[in-house]
């Protein structure tokens, strides 16, 4: 069993899925579920509709990747037809 954060590691409802909740959860060793849609051609880090403020997927794989990260990566994903470009980008950033 591994504990992870949802949406990254946040005190307040309006940090989740933030650059600083990811940076705070991948800097304390857990790994993170979160949810992924698209969002005029881009992958988004969103549980509901996209406003036009999330942090990008490829953000979200940099910071992980930044603190080497080993721990569970749980992706979401909250629309149909995202496996194609979701791995491609998982493939850039290894």
């Amino acid at each position: 069993m591994e504990i992870i954060s949802h949406r990254g590691y946040w005190e307040t409802v309006e940090k989740k899925n933030t650059q600083c909740a990811f940076t705070k959860s991948f800097s304390l060793g857990f790994g993170t579920e979160t949810d992924v849609r698209d969002s005029h051609g881009k992958l988004v880090i969103s549980h509901d509709i996209p406003t036009g403020k999330e942090i990008l997927f490829s953000a979200v794989l940099d910071i992980y990747n930044g603190f080497l990260c080993k721990s569970v990566l749980a992706i979401n994903i909250k629309s149909d037809g995202l496996q194609e470009p979701l791995l491609q980008i998982l493939q850039k950033k290894k």
